[in-house]
C-alpha cells in the first residue's frame, strides 16, 4: 500500500460469497475455499486492528501485504453482521474520504 496516505480497506465474508478482499472500493481477491468464518480452529472469530501474524486467505495482486507490520493509525473502523454488497463499500468510500 501506499505510504502516508489514507486507504480503505474492506473484507466482506458470506456463505453464497466466501470471503472477499477490497481495496479503495475494488474487489482485490477472493477465496472461494473460505465455506466458514472462523479462526481455523471452530472458535468463535477475534478481531485484532493493525497486526496480523498469519496467512491472509485474501492476498496476492494489488491485495494487502501480510509480511511486514503495520505502521500507522486507523481512523474509523466498521463491523456489520450482513456482507455489504460493493454499492454499499463505495458509499462508505465516499462519506469518510
Amino acid at each position: 500500500m501506499t505510504q502516508n496516505q489514507w486507504v480503505q480497506v474492506a473484507f466482506t465474508w458470506s456463505s453464497d460469497n466466501q470471503a472477499q478482499l477490497y481495496k479503495e472500493t475494488i474487489l482485490q481477491s477472493r477465496n472461494t475455499n473460505a465455506t466458514k468464518l472462523n479462526n481455523g480452529y471452530d472458535d468463535s472469530v477475534s478481531i485484532t486492528l493493525g497486526v496480523y501474524h498469519s496467512q491472509a486467505n485474501c492476498t496476492g495482486g494489488g491485495g494487502l501485504d501480510v509480511t511486514t507490520d503495520f505502521i500507522g493509525s486507523l481512523d474509523e473502523f466498521y463491523l456489520f453482521s450482513r456482507e455489504l454488497q460493493q454499492s454499499e463499500i463505495e458509499k462508505l468510500n465516499i462519506t469518510t474520504n
